[in-house]
């Protein structure tokens, strides 16, 4: 499988803690010849994915760690510059899930392969140069509600506030250079 030879990626601050937003964005250039590519993804316990700003889509189907599924996307695109925007999700394991199912460790991996009109990989883009934020959009601080966040499914309920959300982040052209390099799982 093409993600066995990418590493997985997280954010860098308290990467063991339950109910973590984080987002990620990967830059690169593309080689001459380019006209399509393939996104291979996955994510501990889910991501949504942009490509260019435009919303790519979510996944994965709910998977022990042991037998991780993964995401296949093309993607139209011609040489210049491609920007691909995360937002991945960790459940963690200190909550009981309903289906007991074990979340593994958080964390993100991808593979961008880069093809011709052929078909051929021209490149490779990996996790490596990945930059990461965790999100201040996404409400962590339970006590403070008042209220139990924990749903009687298991999972948390999300508290979201978009006037939090970096403007733009998604999109190409976003300014991530203050954003620290995404930590090796």
């Amino acid at each position: 499988m093409i993600l066995d030879k990418q590493t997985w990626i997280w954010s860098n601050d308290q990467a063991d803690e339950y109910d973590q937003y984080v987002y990620f964005r990967k830059t690169s250039t593309l080689p001459e010849g380019s006209t399509s590519a393939r996104l291979h993804i996955t994510a501990g316990t889910s991501y949504k994915a942009w490509i260019n700003g435009n919303t790519l889509g979510r996944g994965p189907s709910p998977s022990a760690p042991e037998f991780q599924y993964f995401d296949t996307y093309t993607l139209p695109v011609g040489e210049g510059i491609l920007t691909l925007a995360i937002e991945a999700y960790y459940l963690g394991n200190q909550i009981p899930f309903v289906c007991s199912q074990n979340q593994g460790i958080p964390g993100l991996v991808f593979c961008i392969e880069v093809l011709d009109c052929s078909d051929r990989v021209l490149a490779t883009v990996g996790t490596e140069g990945t930059r990461v934020l965790r999100s201040p959009s996404h409400f962590r601080d339970y006590i403070k509600l008042g209220q139990s966040r924990i749903s009687n499914w298991g999972g948390f309920k999300e508290v979201y506030d978009s006037a939090k959300e970096p403007e733009s982040w998604h999109l190409p052209g976003f300014d991530d250079s203050d954003w620290a390099a995404a930590r090796l799982v």
